[in-house]
């Protein structure tokens, strides 16, 4: 993991403090989802998706895209009164912007951390599986990171992004003009 030294943050701080509690967290909420779009988008370049015609389509976590279509910015929320936490989600079910109603990637976790072997059962005593058995010996499958290297490598561009929101938020909005800071310090 790198260390990261962004410029500036002291100056952005003090202006911070001349808002209203409301306006910091408005801001913050604003700064929050632009460093998170960073990540995201990221991580969507990152997704696995299988080529076209591909047989073995699960070990690029689907054919469909629908792996890479479930990673969003999660909505920052107010924790604590004055933290802000927001992120990028994946997985789960959501409406898609490129295909008619909602999708699924329930296996996003297990395309990003990989699986152990182990043996799929059919729920309910005396039934079977979809391919006409009761149990199957599955051999596990192995990883294929996507959204942990994108943090680790747009960790730094984040901050910076967040930084710039709220650099031209105080700017724009309210007023406060905060000098960008002087690369050479």
């Amino acid at each position: 993991m790198e260390t990261v030294e962004i410029k500036g943050l002291k100056e952005l701080y003090r202006a911070m403090e001349t808002l209203a509690e409301k306006l910091q967290k408005n801001v913050l909420r604003g700064a929050t989802r632009a460093g998170s779009k960073v990540i995201a988008e990221e991580a969507k370049r990152l997704a696995p998706v299988a080529p076209p015609n591909e047989k073995n389509a699960r070990l690029y976590g689907g054919r469909s895209g629908l792996l890479r279509d479930s990673i969003r910015v999660k909505s920052p929320q107010i924790k604590g009164g004055t933290v802000v936490v927001g992120g990028v989600s994946v997985g789960g079910k959501f409406k898609g912007t490129k295909r008619k109603g909602a999708g699924d990637a329930y296996y996003a976790r297990w395309v990003e951390l990989g699986t152990a072997a182990h043996v799929i059962k059919a729920r309910k005593p005396n039934k079977m599986l979809a391919i006409g058995v009761a149990q199957v010996q599955h051999p596990g499958a192995r990883k294929n990171p996507f959204l942990r290297p994108a943090m680790d490598s747009q960790a730094a561009a984040a901050v910076q992004a967040m930084r710039e929101y709220i650099r031209k938020r105080l700017a724009t909005k309210h007023g406060l003009d905060v000098p960008a800071p002087d690369d050479a310090e």
